[in-house]
């Protein structure tokens, strides 16, 4: 569980690496009225050296009165083991480390 003083707080269920990618499972709080439920989380996800990672793709959908995300980032460009950093919109100062092997 991801808190941040700003806003909910985010779940991160999964993280799985699959064939040149890498998805991140998200869940938080949805809210009736909340005009930000909607918003994707994984903001965007870094290598060791700070180089952006592209994101293939990210939905967000309701379920069971709570958000779901899965976004997807590509990771052809990384030739060896090291600690990325996924930036979640809640808090973008302070990235998670998650680990990645080659």
């Amino acid at each position: 569980m991801v808190r941040s003083p700003a806003g909910l707080p985010v779940h991160l269920l999964l993280v799985t690496e699959w064939l040149e990618s890498v998805s991140f499972h998200l869940s938080w709080p949805w809210l009736t009225g909340d005009v930000h439920a909607g918003v994707r989380q994984a903001y965007r996800l870094e290598a060791a050296d700070g180089s952006p990672l592209p994101l293939i793709d990210s939905r967000v959908m309701p379920l069971a009165d709570r958000m779901m995300e899965i976004s997807f980032f590509d990771t052809r460009a990384l030739d060896r083991a090291q600690n990325l950093a996924l930036r979640l919109r809640c808090r973008l100062a302070e990235p998670l480390a998650v680990p990645f092997a080659d």
